[in-house]
């Protein structure tokens, strides 16, 4: 059994081990060393064709990074060249510790920092998880939904596989459909798996292992993983610390890894762990020890907001809100100090807003805060899900940013993909403020803003930019009206999205919009 990865490179004996797969093709270590010594004898430009992130370019690109390079950028290396000081002559010995790779976060402000360590880190946690998991990490094919440019998919899909003399497959998993392996470990996020249960979406093949990481799996997620999976492992931790701690099921407490060292304050705790440059490290949870070394997570002390001089906890209210029968989700935020709520309903809200109005809706969820808290929410956006990143953490870019839109957003009723297509149900209520001065008397949806809804959903389902270049045959055949429930069908065809409203008597609007190029993206 090899110590590291780095064992692969020293010698001949592992070469017709397979370590890597890509579109159904295997990769010996061989193979692998070739490709590397390629890539940086001959300095080539390590970038992939595909707009889409490649993993096995990244693989390949780290591995060749680590032989060239003593501070490697995660979020570089698919897009920059090998720099060699001299003629490579070969693979010689390293040492992990003086190997620093620099990974970019973002705390609870959303502000992007660097956060470091060595690979000497790195190779102490995935030696804690063989040690932990001795038998459930063993001969698997490690398949993913997160990238590996950012700390848990790097973990848990490159230095973790490649660690235990298991197998990479780099292919992309971006839907259930993907997850189509034998015999393999699922890394994947909260926020996919909690669209995989609220769509009843099953794997062609289920995992035999799942890790997840990044929040809290909730008791309908985690019920959801255990039946498409026997063995769930949800992991505790952060970027800065590693992993702290697992669980394997919804009503276990989280337990601590026998490396990790972990003192307990009422407002924060530190971590004194071996997978870190820095030890220990302070983190803003609010954390639980029981005698056993069990901890249950109750939350981060670090969103707490001032308003009108009194400290306010954002995951005090959240907790408030989704216990109502109005709402399934809500996340709390501070905007012109004031307080901010994205909200997401369920069914018995989207009937009280439809019966009644977003006014009276609004007022009833604000009283319902007032039986426990002085200050309320005076901001409010209802959207059909809390936007996460592709790695399962909030998104709090996206989430400022549709706070600063000053622009009502119609209640999303249902949604669906099918054969390419993706399509919304939208209900305008008629106070979104756009109806204002469209018309005194006879109000209607503005083209622009069925334009812009286009767009925004465009991007959401399909990860484009629709908002530069010229839109084609767009058509308003009918008007839209207040309280109506529409559908936006959307299908990406050649050179463009296609988009339509339409109900089950006629068709509103339809066009094409445009997608920016890689080319454009890169021009501006």
């Amino acid at each position: 059994m090899i110590a590291n990865f780095l064992e692969y490179f020293y010698t001949d004996k592992f070469d017709e081990k397979i370590i890597l797969k890509k579109n159904s093709k295997n990769y010996s270590v061989k193979m692998v060393k070739d490709l590397v010594f390629e890539r940086i004898q001959n300095n080539l430009t390590l970038n992939s064709t595909s707009k889409d992130f490649d993993n096995f370019s990244f693989v390949i690109n780290f591995l060749a990074e680590i032989f060239t390079n003593k501070n490697i950028f995660i979020d570089e290396i698919n897009s920059k060249k090998i720099i060699d000081n001299g003629k490579f002559n070969g693979f010689t010995e390293l040492n992990p510790k003086d190997i620093i790779i620099n990974f970019q976060t973002s705390g609870t402000t959303g502000e992007k920092k660097i956060v470091q360590k060595s690979l000497e880190n790195l190779f102490s946690e995935s030696e804690a998880l063989k040690n932990q998991f001795p038998t459930l990490l063993k001969d698997k094919e490690f398949i993913s939904t997160t990238t590996m440019n950012h700390l848990f998919g790097f973990t848990f899909h490159l230095i973790l596989p490649l660690n235990s003399e298991n197998v990479i497959n780099t292919d992309t998993v971006a839907v259930p459909e993907n997850i189509n392996v034998e015999n393999s470990c699922l890394i994947s996020t909260p926020s996919f798996i909690a669209k995989m249960a609220k769509y009843q979406n099953y794997p062609v093949k289920n995992p035999q292992v799942l890790i997840t990481a990044g929040a809290e799996l909730k008791e309908n997620v985690f019920k959801f993983a255990k039946e498409i999976s026997s063995d769930v492992i949800e992991i505790y931790g952060s970027t800065e610390t590693g992993v702290i701690a697992y669980r394997n099921s919804f009503d276990e407490k989280f337990h601590i890894f026998k490396e990790v060292e972990l003192d307990c304050s009422e407002n924060f705790a530190m971590v004194k762990t071996n997978f870190s440059l820095i030890s220990p490290v302070k983190i803003m949870d609010k954390i639980e020890k029981f005698y056993n070394d069990d901890i249950l997570v109750k939350g981060r002390t670090d969103r707490v907001y001032k308003i009108q001089e009194k400290r306010i906890s954002a995951l005090e209210i959240e907790k408030v809100l989704n216990s109502c029968e109005f709402l399934k989700d809500s996340y709390i935020v501070k905007t012109d100090e004031k307080l901010a709520c994205l909200a997401v309903l369920t069914q018995v809200g989207l009937d009280y807003l439809t019966e009644n109005n977003i006014v009276e809706l609004i007022k009833k969820l604000k009283s319902i805060v007032k039986t426990k808290y002085e200050i309320v929410p005076q901001k409010w956006k209802f959207i059909d899900e809390i936007p996460h990143t592709v790695n399962g953490k909030i998104d709090k870019k996206e989430i400022n940013y549709l706070f600063d839109l000053n622009l009502s957003f119609p209640v999303v009723v249902d949604k669906n993909f099918e054969d390419g297509k993706f399509t919304v149900s939208l209900y305008f209520y008629s106070n979104c403020n756009f109806f204002k001065g469209h018309f005194n008397g006879f109000h209607i949806v503005p083209g622009v803003v069925q334009l812009f809804y286009a767009q925004y959903f465009a991007r959401r389902f399909f990860g484009v930019d629709c908002v530069s270049g010229q839109y084609r045959k767009i058509k308003f055949t009918n008007i839209i009206q207040p309280d109506k429930v529409l559908k936006l069908e959307l299908e990406q065809i050649k050179n463009g999205i296609s988009y339509k409203y339409i109900d089950e008597n006629c068709g509103y609007s339809s066009g094409i919009l445009p997608i920016k190029t890689l080319n454009e993206e890169i021009k501006a």
